[in-house]
């Protein structure tokens, strides 16, 4: 009390309130400055308390008796824990200038709010990360006082201040949050003015003898090029600084370098002595610095250079000024070489010895690392105008390599940061336009000082046009040579987020790799849209990187990363400079990561933009009738391959099912997909997709092609009307993915996937294991130490209780192992050797199952496992050892066998399960049935069948089974078991609908039940005597699953013949299962009359159906193209079946075989048939169809339209027998004369007509004769007329209306009335030589009556022929009649 007596005596005129103020300045100065020890320099609180008073009125600059009681003292402590909230401190601003500092800071960035005014005193100790025990020194800098300490960025720091007690007269706080829980909130300052010192400083500045002993820069070159060793030498340099270095933190050293520079000579100061690094933000570009107590030394890394190296007697001062006077290096030798003789030699000797040796080993033990964290700059040129140099480098000659390869320009830049584009990446805009990408040094403090608002001042950048599309156009580069200076903080409130290198996916990635800058861009654009798009259903935020490595690797192979091997000195300091970013390749990697969202709008844009509607019709088009025109266009499909487009889209999804659909969809966050899903049979044939283990597998996918059918409701009079849109009435498409199951890349398994490759190839199994917990789902974030979240979210929990169940019943032991959550980083210099960067973050390897008596062992085991926390999460994996021995096993927390109890990890007891092996025999088609699930009455529901043959009995489990291999028990089936089973899926169950296929081999498990009776089904009982003939059913329920099995197709043979032999079938009614491939699709008219009720309903109920959907397809032979039939089928009653195109080969399944009036074998669909796409149609295939084979007329009129339908045919055209040429209305048909249609009852008021013409003629090719009917579109071609002829024919026909010519043979005349001379025309061109001559043919073969070609001789007939002087007779077939297509 004396003391604060003495101080407040000071002031005998001050108020009470100033009083009051006084004395909480005394409290505060005695509680937290005195109490810091080793920084008071024995000051008592009075003193301090009437030094803080003196300095704080000097700086207010008001008179002695006035204090600024509106100020208020605050602790460290205090501004951390209780200021949320960004602030600024002004004690010399009056409230006109802070508002005049507002209007203009907010204007800089006027979507940004300015800081807020606090009236805080803020006194404190600054110092460097060395002063603080315990803490390795890193160069930042901190305000500390008795409370505690925070870090602090300085303008212009001087290395005097340090360590001095200083009163802040201009401060921001800009708060930090903390990051996880459990820790604790963090913030830092921002000092806009300089630090005024309370207490003189009890340290000078002594370069090691007086500041007349200093050599310049070019002397200071002239030692380093001395050949001989200069031992025990400390050289006192001064120079202006050219090149500022980023701070490089290499294993447990960290150091940086800068350059002096002194006309052409300049001279690199290696700077990694503990108590040196605090300069690292005292030094800055064109900043006049004398250095002392440098020591020569050479780098191992960098062979044939020397360098200064700071030593802990070297001291460093900032000079506004050059001195008056300098040394020569003779000078400055001589006077420092007599400490030589005194044992300081053989003690420099010793440090160049040791210390030079450990600097260039630790050099060469953690270059891999320095990558992840360091980077530097050197100088190049002198502050240069933006604009010039954007104008220089665009008007470079352009002598690139072929492969986009530019040369970047290093520049000087001056810029204010309008915007963080990515902290974690080092992203950053500037001014607004230009972008800033610091991912190549390390950014210092997580990039505190670089937020919005702030001015910085760039040298040694490297100047990048267009380097990427997912960038700016102008970009600027740092490399280790570049430095980055704050000259000005951000006066606004900018949010700060900090990111350590390491917890960075991007910058871990960049070094992993060694990307280019083009290939780093494309990364951090996929590691935003990844995180959109699955971050955090199906991806952890933690494991993100994970999954980016593994796309990235699909992405660029190894091998084709673009960088180049980095050598730290060389360059930082080597000239010519050479880095990373000298030279870049332009917008590699070229695809684009693009979501399900934006892929559905981009085909529906471009479904409809490439739709010409006369290239969607044939030839025949200009003779087509308003019916026959509108069904062509009614359908159509634009198929386009992922190595087609412009720029190639990769998508990553997951693979779902849904249960109102019958086909896979790809999904993320933003949208689905349907997707048309194949697999390869035997590495050779394609399949449809039978696999369930890829369901919930996130993949990446590359190769696929999109579908986009076309639905078009139109009324187009002709051909000539369709470039008139009116006429179009609706339009709509449906958009899917084809892709095959093979060419997939899984970036994250499934718990099925990873169990079955386990138990198919364990090597296989441990790495989709591996993935699988790398990538796991997570609700809360890891915690420190590497331990995983407390739980997963809940729709991860439910899969892994369905999918992943319980343990089979039989069970082993298990082994446990360790292993490093990440791989190591890249070596910098090229040497590619491990970094224990994450080894903190452990986590189980794969093991065997262990019974429930080790259960309490393993939990032992696991609380000396670091498992302390309750919250952890161990994944549940397989590993096939082989050598059998026991380890401890962590079952996870999310597997319903398991449970968590006081801390630590409770077994659950097992849940028994049921199932049975069976193998589908046929499947119904998904569709929608009046079906009674429970009790009630039946009622319209989503459902289809499947009859299976049971494989072997129904087995017992005390744990499900999951995807182990098939026992030979369960494959045993005793002969009093029924062995056939019509399985019922209803509701959700129709999930399974896509992956069910036929002759596939399924377990179905039933869990939570005991009972076998529920997989054996239920039978109609048999009454009167009856012989019951029917199988049991078995109703499948929602939580019952198909895991994946490695069993072939069993005993089953389902019979599935070709098109071919379903034309030669002899019964005329029967259901056939046949394969084909799908030439042509045209979609049938509407029936009138027909009711919508039931399509009404399944649209309430949200099912995706086509009204009216019936088509026509047109499906060949997979082994004889020439072999074809038509398939009708009603496709409005059920969901909508994608991947029906032409190209595509499709079973069909129970369909009924016809045969119609004329002979033509047809089928139709029947309310149980299935149509699954087992080979995907390729873009193009419509049109790239095997030609069909060359035929004779006598061997194609015994063998008939069975045996071959359409062919060539290379024959003489003997006569025309008919010809008919006529104009019909477009819309009745009847004959159209004078532009106007001649019915009248009804009238017809159509005035657009139609020209027509057909022609019948005898072709012979030695081998038997033929009839073949010529088309509109044919005719000209037959009658070798030109285009104009044929249009001049057409008006002369327009004005009859129609014109009919009958010919009577070769040798008899055509009866037609001399007085007309178009018809003697035709007449005559129906004989003439003209026409009479060889053509080749593409015809297709009429039906005759069913048996016609199966009757040999009776469908022949004798023919004389003559030759010469001698006559043949012999018997030839029946002349066949055909229709010519071309």
């Amino acid at each position: 009390m004396k003391e604060m007596d003495s101080f407040l005596s000071e002031f005998e005129e001050a108020s009470k309130t100033e009083l009051r103020w006084l004395r909480e300045l005394y409290q505060f100065v005695e509680d937290n400055l005195c109490t810091v020890t080793g920084h008071n320099a024995g000051y008592s609180a009075a003193q301090l308390a009437l030094a803080v008073v003196r300095r704080v009125q000097r700086a207010v600059g008001t008179k002695t008796a006035m204090l600024p009681v509106g100020y208020r003292l605050v602790s460290v402590s205090e501004l951390v824990t209780r200021q949320h909230t960004f602030c600024c401190s002004h004690l010399t601003w009056t409230t006109t200038e802070y508002r005049e500092w507002t209007k203009e800071a907010e204007g800089v960035l006027s979507n940004y709010k300015a800081l807020s005014p606090a009236y805080l005193l803020l006194i404190g100790f600054l110092i460097d990360g060395s002063s603080e025990p315990g803490v390795t020194c890193d160069g930042t800098w901190k305000v500390m006082d008795g409370s505690g300490s925070v870090t602090c960025e300085v303008l212009n720091p001087s290395p005097e201040w340090l360590g001095q007690l200083m009163l802040f007269p201009s401060w921001n706080y800009i708060p930090q949050h903390a990051s996880g829980q459990g820790q604790e909130p963090k913030g830092y300052l921002e000092m806009s003015a300089s630090p005024l010192s309370l207490v003189p400083s009890p340290k000078a500045f002594d370069p090691g003898g007086s500041l007349s002993k200093l050599m310049g820069t070019g002397e200071a070159a002239k030692v380093l090029g001395l050949r001989e060793r200069q031992r025990g030498v400390r050289l006192h340099v001064f120079g202006q600084i050219c090149t500022v270095c980023p701070l490089l933190e290499i294993g447990v050293k960290s150091f940086f370098c800068f350059c002096l520079k002194e006309g052409d000579s300049t001279v690199p100061v290696l700077v990694m002595d503990p108590g040196c690094l605090r300069w690292r933000q005292c030094v800055h570009v064109a900043a006049f610095v004398c250095v002392s107590g440098l020591r020569v030394c050479g780098l191992r890394e960098w062979p044939g250079h020397k360098v200064l190296c700071a030593t802990p007697e070297s001291r460093l001062q900032v000079l506004k000024q050059p001195p008056a006077t300098l040394l020569t290096w003779e000078e400055a030798l001589g006077s420092s070489g007599h400490h030589g003789k005194t044992g300081l030699e053989s003690q420099g000797r010793q440090e160049m010895e040791t210390d030079t040796q450990s600097e260039a080993g630790t050099q060469s033990e953690t270059d891999t690392q320095s990558e992840a964290g360091t980077q530097t700059d050197k100088k190049k040129q002198a502050e240069m105008d933006t604009q010039t140099d954007m104008q220089t480098i665009t008007t470079l000659p352009q002598n690139f390599p072929a492969a986009k390869t530019k040369i970047s320009k290093v520049i000087s830049y001056k810029g204010v940061v309008s915007k963080v584009l990515n902290s974690e990446a080092g992203l950053y805009e500037i001014d607004g336009t230009v972008g800033l990408c610091l991912a190549y040094q390390p950014l210092q403090r997580g990039g505190h000082r670089l937020r919005p608002g702030a001015e910085i001042e760039l040298h040694d950048v490297h100047f990048l046009y267009r380097p990427s599309p997912h960038a700016l156009p102008t970009m600027l580069c740092g490399c280790l040579r570049s430095s980055i200076r704050v000259i000005s903080f951000s006066r606004l409130e900018t949010e700060l987020t900090s990111c350590h290198p390491r917890d960075s996916p991007a910058l871990c990635l960049l070094l992993e790799r060694n990307l280019g800058v083009s290939q780093y861009l494309w990364l951090c654009h996929c590691l935003s849209a990844l995180r959109e798009r699955l971050c955090p259903r199906w991806v952890r935020e933690g494991r993100l990187r994970a999954v980016a490595r593994r796309l990235l690797s699909c992405v660029v192979p190894p091998g084709r990363e673009g960088g180049r091997p980095r050598e730290l000195y060389k360059e930082m300091l080597e000239e010519p400079h050479c880095c990373p970013l000298t030279e870049y390749s332009v917008d590699s990697p070229s695809c684009e990561l693009i979501s399900m969202r934006d892929l559905r709008s981009w085909m529906e844009g471009e479904c409809w933009d490439s739709m010409s509607l006369p290239s969607l019709l044939p030839a025949s088009a200009p003779y087509l009738t308003r019916a026959a025109l509108n069904p062509l266009l009614a359908w159509s499909v634009h198929v386009l391959s992922a190595g087609t487009l412009p720029k190639p889209k990769v998508l990553v999804g997951v693979l779902r099912v849904s249960g109102r659909g019958p086909c896979i969809q790809l999904e993320d966050q933003t949208g689905v997909m349907d997707c048309v899903v194949v697999e390869k049979r035997d590495g050779q044939s394609y399949c449809a997709a039978y696999n369930t283990a890829w369901l919930d597998c996130l993949v990446c996918v590359q190769r696929y092609a999109l579908v986009m059918e076309r639905f078009l409701t139109a009324d187009f009079p002709a051909w000539t009307h369709l470039d008139q849109e009116r006429y179009i009435t609706h339009r709509h498409s449906r958009l899917y993915i084809q892709l095959c199951l093979d060419d997939l890349t899984v970036l994250r398994p499934s718990v099925a996937m990873a169990k079955f490759l386990s138990s198919s190839n364990p090597e296989k199994g441990r790495e989709g294991e591996q993935q699988r917990d790398e990538c796991a789902p997570h609700s809360s974030a890891d915690q420190p130490g590497g331990s995983q979240g407390s739980e997963r979210s809940s729709h991860v929990r439910k899969e892994r209780e369905v999918e992943e169940g319980d343990r089979p019943g039989r069970t082993d032991d298990r082994s446990h192992k360790q292993a490093t959550e990440e791989p190591g980083l890249s070596a910098v210099t090229g040497n590619r050797s491990k970094l224990s960067v994450d080894q903190t973050n452990r986590r189980t390897r794969p093991g065997e199952e262990r019974t429930a008596k080790h259960a309490k062992r393993a939990r032992k085991d696991d609380k000396d496992d670091n498992l302390k926390s309750k919250t952890r999460t161990v994944e549940d994996k397989q590993e096939n050892t082989g050598s059998g021995e026991r380890g401890m096993h962590k079952p996870p927390l999310t597997d319903p066998a398991c449970s968590l109890t006081s801390g630590w990890l409770k077994v659950a007891p097992p849940v028994p399960c049921v199932s049975v092996v069976f193998c589908v025999e046929s499947k119904e088609g998904l569709a929608f049935r009046n079906v009674q699930v429970s009790e009630g009455d039946p009622r319209l529901s989503l459902c289809f069948g499947v009859s299976a043959v049971l494989l072997g009995g129904v087995q017992k489990w005390r744990q499900d089974p999951k995807n182990c291999p098939v026992e030979q028990r369960e494959t045993t089936l005793r002969e009093a078991q029924n062995d056939r089973v019509e399985l019922q899926f209803v509701g959700e169950c129709v999930r399974w609908y896509p992956l069910l296929q036929l002759g596939c081999v399924y377990r179905i498990v039933a869990p939570h039940t005991e009972d076998p009776g529920v997989l054996r089904g239920c039978s109609v009982p048999a009454q009167g005597g009856a012989q019951l003939q029917s199988v049991p059913t078995v109703l499948v329920q929602p939580r019952w699953h198909l895991p994946p099995t490695q069993q072939g197709n069993g005993r089953v043979h389902q019979k599935v013949t070709s098109v071919s032999e379903v034309l030669c079938c002899s019964t005329t009614s029967s259901l056939v299962s046949f394969e084909g491939v799908i030439c042509q699709r045209i979609p049938l008219l509407e029936e009138k009359g027909k009711t919508l009720s039931v399509q009404s309903e399944l649209r309430e109920k949200g099912v995706d159906v086509e009204q009216t959907l019936n088509v026509r397809l047109t499906v060949q032979d997979v082994l004889s193209p020439g072999q074809s039939m038509q398939v009708y089928t009603d496709l409005s009653q059920r969901p909508f079946t994608p991947g029906l195109v032409p190209g595509a080969t499709v079973l069909f399944q129970t369909f009924q075989r016809k045969v119609s009036r004329i002979g033509c074998v047809y089928c139709r669909s029947v309310p149980l048939s299935c149509v699954t796409v087992t080979a995907l149609a390729q873009a193009g295939s419509a049109e790239l169809r095997t030609p069909p084979p060359i035929m004779h007329l006598g061997e194609w009129a015994l063998k008939g339209a069975q045996h071959c339908g359409l062919a060539r045919v290379r024959a003489h055209v003997a006569c025309v027998l008919y010809l008919q040429l006529q104009w019909v209305c477009s819309l009745c048909s009847s004959v159209f004369k004078q532009d106007a249609c001649t019915r009248n009852y009804p009238p017809c008021t159509s005035t657009t007509g139609v020209f027509q013409a057909d022609a019948k003629a005898v072709v012979e090719d030695g081998t038997a004769e033929a009839q073949v009917w010529f088309s509109s579109q044919t005719v000209s071609h037959l009658l070798a007329l030109s285009t104009t002829e044929w249009e001049g024919l057409q008006r002369l026909v327009r004005v009859r209306g129609h014109l009919r010519v009958h010919h009577q043979g070769r040798s008899m005349g055509s009866g037609v009335a001399s007085e007309d001379p178009l018809l003697q025309y035709l007449s005559y061109l129906c004989v003439c030589a003209a026409v009479c001559r060889s053509v080749t043919l593409t015809c297709e073969l009429r039906s005759r009556s069913q048996g016609g070609a199966a009757h040999g001789h009776e469908n022949t007939q004798l023919k004389r022929f003559t030759r010469g002087d001698r006559e043949f007779i012999t018997r030839i077939p029946a002349p066949c009649s055909s229709s010519a297509l071309s």
